[in-house]
């Protein structure tokens, strides 16, 4: 799920106002205390203290015998609230509801710790602050946007996922231990508040917030002695280049970064002193306000596609009743984005839009598709680059179906539905990842640092290919998702798998062959035994009624001639080379590490092998461990630009024409 989802998927449940609410909701209708006494001296002369009162009540119980020790379905329940809820049950049980329990001071006062995620709260009231004996607080999940009125001795409090913008600047809790305040809306400004408010905090998640200034963080969390856990993770700070180094190196005493311990004990002490001396690490470099990015898909070639004619429509007054795109194949492509949308081009229509070969049926288009955006760098936009972006081509088509006659051929014929339109198919035509780290890096532009290249000339960040797809079946397989795409291999090992590839394709194409020559032999046989003039005098009668038509008539539905111009650019490899099976394939060669093992410690002598030998043997290991595939015939031209300005495109003019000056009036 996209992290834009998740964060409205958190805070679903319908508010109920604040945290007073849900308190005395779950003291009357879990614990059971539907009568709650005002704290007043109504009743006593001088109001009892809490410990007072609990010695009271623990007196009480001791006298008191009871032995259903059994714990219905609800009663288990009462935990996931707080770790005394259960307790206070028993009180209730044991004791009935005693003034001295169901008083309200009594029962603020009682609970250690509070559970209450997922409860709609959207208020931090005054009621917290009267919990004096809490010290576990967990308000995750909820609707709250401010921080407020904290319980005074308070130790740890969890407010992941709300939708907190803001931290009041009375809140003075030395106390707190822990700070959860992970996927909120917070920003830089919140920083210096919780460095004032929290002095003694020990532990910080401000993971997936608005924080987007690592210098900040130093300069108000420097302050915090006692810091040894942070998580930052998921804010656009951590594009920083060196933003680790930069952490680990401002916050020595700092155990804990992002989920990570901050200590790497295989580094060597050179290589820690080094780091130490690293004078960059001073030097905390800003992201960038704003990052462009421009994705353009643009020419799509070699496609097949179909239109209704008098070949395969037996229905041919119908087609001038119906649009373009129920009467062809109409194409188009989809992705997701960086926000988890998905995003349709523009449909293109065989008959509109579609230069066509009328020998080959084969035609391409220009898809004319230009995405720019422009934005400040966030942890969602980078970790979008970091993953493949699959591009998926699209078709809908009128189903056509082909229909064996006596004489042993085919005839297509258009299936219609009852209201007499044509029934329209709809296919994935083929998928193509495009690896946007893979091309980010050969682009020399490192994805911690894309946003702060100054030096980076443009042709370095300009990448303008022609990809293939491939088929539709390699989304349905695990290895073709994962990143391992030419995995430790040269380019003489590329060649190997490419040379076995070419001669499999070879014995198929063979084979075909042999199969369409054995089947025109057979239609050939079939014809001559038949008995003399049953086949001919259908042709004859086809022939006649052709005849009678007279010439050819124009075919109105065949797609128009448009020219589609654009220059060449450079072709991907048309094939893919991926591990046939990561797991088996990991397990393969650590059981054949150990046989080379155990045959070096053997004392017959090693056989001296060829070059030729060593070239077959490396062949059949590579053929065991990889798939290549071939990719279709259709080809995408993509192009990417990467923090460039917006590409202007000149538009030729026709030269004016010269006019003789004695003509002129």
């Amino acid at each position: 799920m996209e992290l834009s989802t998740l964060k409205l998927t958190m805070n679903s449940v319908k508010g109920i106002g604040a945290f007073g609410q849900a308190f005395w909701r779950f003291i009357k209708e879990d614990i059971g205390i539907h009568h709650i006494y005002p704290d007043q001296h109504s009743y006593v002369k001088k109001k009892p203290t809490f410990q007072e009162r609990q010695d009271k009540i623990n007196l009480m119980l001791e006298k008191v015998e009871f032995n259903d020790e059994k714990l219905t379905p609800q009663e288990q329940l009462l935990q996931k609230w707080s770790d005394e809820a259960l307790e206070l049950h028993t009180y209730i049980k044991k004791l009935g509801l005693m003034p001295d329990i169901c008083i309200q001071d009594y029962l603020v006062n009682f609970f250690v710790s509070l559970y209450f995620q997922r409860q709609g709260i959207q208020q931090m009231d005054d009621l917290l602050n009267q919990l004096n004996n809490l010290l576990v607080l967990n308000l995750s999940y909820n609707q709250i946007s401010r921080v407020q009125n904290i319980p005074p001795n308070l130790k740890e409090l969890y407010l992941t996922g709300n939708q907190i913008t803001e931290i009041a600047s009375n809140i003075r809790t030395p106390s707190l231990i822990h700070l959860g305040l992970g996927y909120n809306r917070l920003c830089n400004d919140a920083l210096k508040q919780i460095s004032i408010s929290f002095t003694g905090v020990f532990s910080i998640d401000l993971a997936y917030n608005e924080i987007d200034s690592l210098q900040n963080v130093v300069n108000q969390f420097g302050s915090l002695a006692d810091l040894r856990m942070l998580s930052l993770i998921g804010n656009p700070l951590v594009l920083t280049p060196k933003y680790r180094d930069i952490v680990k190196q401002q916050f020595r005493l700092l155990k804990i970064l992002d989920n990570l311990p901050t200590l790497n004990e295989s580094d060597s002490p050179k290589k820690k002193s080094k780091k130490a001396q690293d004078p960059s690490l001073n030097q905390i470099i800003e992201i960038k306000e704003e990052f462009a990015f421009d994705l353009q898909f643009r020419v799509l070639q070699n496609i097949d596609g179909v239109y209704l004619n008098e070949d395969c429509c037996q229905k041919m007054e119908l087609l001038d009743t119906l649009q373009d795109y129920e009467k062809s194949s109409v194409f188009w492509l989809s992705y997701t984005n960086h926000l988890g949308q998905v995003v349709n081009t523009e449909k293109k229509v065989w008959i509109q839009n579609f230069s066509v070969d009328k020998d080959s049926g084969i035609g391409k288009t220009d898809f004319g598709f230009k995405l720019r955006f422009l934005e400040r760098p966030s942890f969602e936009l980078r970790e979008w680059m970091r993953r493949d972006l699959i591009v998926e081509l699209w078709e809908t088509r009128p189903r056509i179906v082909e229909k064996k006659q006596e004489d042993e051929t085919f005839i297509k014929e258009t299936v219609f539905d009852d209201n007499g339109k044509p029934v329209i198919d709809k296919r994935l035509r083929g998928v193509r990842i495009f690896m946007l780290t893979f091309y980010v890096q050969i682009l020399k532009v490192p994805l911690n640092q894309w946003i702060q290249k100054p030096e980076i000339t443009q042709e370095e960040t300009i990448n303008h290919q022609r990809l293939f797809f491939f088929d539709s079946k390699y989304k349905s397989e695990p290895e073709f998702m994962f990143d391992n795409y030419y995995t430790s291999l040269k380019d003489a090992e590329k060649q190997i798998l490419v040379e076995h590839l070419n001669q499999v394709e070879q014995e198929i194409f063979q084979r075909k062959q042999q199969e369409e020559a054995a089947r025109q032999s057979q239609l050939q046989a079939n014809l001559a035994g038949k008995p003399p003039g049953k086949g001919d005098a259908k042709k004859d009668a086809k022939g006649a009624a052709g005849a009678k038509k007279g010439a050819p008539v124009e075919d109105k539905n065949a797609p128009k001639t448009i020219n589609i111009d654009y220059p060449d650019v450079p072709s991907a490899p048309n094939y893919l080379i991926y591990e046939k099976n990561y797991a088996q394939m990991r397990i393969q060669i650590l059981q054949e590490q150990q046989n080379l093992n155990q045959q070096q410690h053997s004392k017959k002598p090693a056989k001296i092998e060829t070059a030729e030998e060593k070239k077959a043997a490396r062949a059949k290991e590579l053929i065991s461990q990889y798939q290549i595939s071939r990719g279709l015939t259709f080809n995408l031209v993509v192009k990417t630009r990467f923090n460039l300005p917006e590409e202007v495109v000149e538009v030729k003019k026709d030269p004016e024409p010269v006019v003789d000056p004695k003509k002129r009036k």
